[in-house]
């Protein structure tokens, strides 16, 4: 390993990206689900510190008061969430590092997974991140997530079932993949969670005539070898 290598990878340097005291979402905007996913979360799973919401025009995001520009926030944040258009993110994570920061989660797509241009713009990235020692998780990505209990800090974390509402589905009937003909006719479905995030997975114990946008249904786990999948299924009552 490098010296350059592991520096980025000592405890004292990967503290603040794993344990970031307060965030900055830069492109934060009420318009993108990806946006308040990432504040709900943030909050849902009690995030100590604070969480800014920056936006070029916009005064106020996802309830909060909105920040212009990162050099407008009252202190800089340990982390920056990019979630801006491709061709503005070199250039958000440039005002960052301007201002000392040094971990950043690309959420923004575009980048190599769409062709020879998307991957200069990603080798652009890896040149800036050594460049300016920088951490930089992504691009196209969600992040990561600490499987721990936030507040005891206990790995012994179990599956919490949950209710939603169909908002919008699929009936698959035919299926060109071997693996998938034997299922068919499937549902699959995004459902709204009454904890605010909307999932797609499958319906399943439902006759795919039955299924309507609306229904109420409720999170069960399929154990798949060595991984739980989780999926839908109606519960009978009417809320």
């Amino acid at each position: 390993m490098s010296e350059n290598h592991a520096a980025l990878a000592a405890p004292e340097r990967l503290r603040s990206l794993f344990h970031p005291r307060s965030i900055a979402l830069v492109g934060a905007t009420d318009n993108s689900r990806r946006s308040l996913n990432t504040f709900q979360n943030l909050h849902q799973f009690q995030f100590p510190g604070p969480v800014y919401c920056v936006h070029p025009t916009r005064a106020e995001v996802h309830g909060e008061k909105a920040f212009p520009r990162l050099d407008a926030l009252p202190s800089p944040p340990d982390l920056v969430y990019v979630m801006v258009s491709t061709a503005r993110v070199l250039a958000v994570l440039e005002e960052a590092a301007d201002l000392g920061m040094r971990h950043a989660i690309v959420l923004t797509a575009g980048f190599g997974e769409v062709g020879e241009e998307g991957k200069t713009l990603e080798r652009a990235l890896q040149r800036f991140a050594h460049e300016r020692d920088m951490t930089i998780v992504g691009p196209n990505g969600n992040g990561f997530i600490r499987a721990h209990c936030t507040h005891c800090t206990s790995t012994r974390l179990s599956w919490k079932g949950s209710d939603g509402r169909v908002y919008s589905y699929t009936v698959i009937r035919q299926h060109g993949h071997q693996a998938f003909r034997v299922l068919v006719p499937f549902v699959v479905a995004f459902v709204d969670l009454d904890e605010g995030f909307r999932m797609l997975s499958h319906i399943v114990e439902a006759d795919p005539a039955h299924v309507c946008v609306g229904q109420v249904v409720e999170v069960v786990f399929q154990d798949l070898e060595d991984v739980s999948r989780p999926v839908f299924r109606p519960v009978a009552e009417i809320r």
